[in-house]
């Protein structure tokens, strides 16, 4: 999980940007004994001054001893 906080009110969609710049960078990422999928983002109700949007991902692995 990644949260991204954004105030509300800010530059329209600042806060989108920011999350969907995680998820390019999570889609991107390439790595020998890590995979990602199902990377994705939801938004969250917001709270006080700020509008929560989370980024997830599924990641599995191996070991390596």
């Amino acid at each position: 999980w990644v949260q991204v906080f954004a105030p509300i009110g800010a530059q329209h969609g600042a806060g989108y940007e920011a999350a969907q710049g995680v998820v390019n960078a999570l889609q991107a990422a390439k790595h020998p004994n890590v995979w990602l999928h199902n990377i994705g983002l939801r938004e969250v109700d917001s709270s006080g001054a700020f509008q929560q949007i989370n980024v997830t991902a599924i990641f599995e692995y191996d070991e390596v001893m």
